[in-house]
């Protein structure tokens, strides 16, 4: 997460990215906030890397990688939408968008043929267990 800036409504200004073992997301988060690296929670092993959005989508994003190594730590350093962009570890390949991306917690909204996402959480916390 960032530390160091200041909220703006609901856009995190300045700061640098810090890793933290556990924190709770501010009221002011939303989708494009700036405030968190890649958007939430980043996994990965030797031949790919998850995001688990920490947002009102609650979705789980997909990133292609080209190498066999850990590269999540320094993803999105260089800008916070780089990682939309092809790079040599490889890149960001599932436009999520609105969707439940490669499989989280959804309902079926039979009326309308959608799958929503549990998008009004009244907290978001994240915690390291390592």
């Amino acid at each position: 997460m960032k530390e160091g800036g200041k909220w703006e409504g609901n856009k995190y200004v300045g700061g640098t990215f810090k890793n933290v073992q556990e924190f709770t997301l501010p009221s002011e988060h939303t989708d494009h906030s700036y405030d968190i690296r890649y958007e939430g929670i980043g996994l990965e092993n030797n031949q790919i890397g998850y995001r688990l959005y920490l947002d009102w989508r609650n979705a789980t994003d997909i990133f292609g990688k080209k190498v066999n190594t850990l590269v999540l730590p320094e993803v999105g350093q260089d800008g916070f939408e780089s990682y939309h962009h092809d790079a040599p570890w490889g890149q960001d390949i599932l436009n999520s968008g609105r969707t439940i991306g490669i499989g989280s917690y959804g309902r079926y909204d039979e009326q309308n043929d959608f799958v929503e996402t549990f998008k009004n959480c009244k907290k978001y916390r994240r915690k390291n267990n390592q």
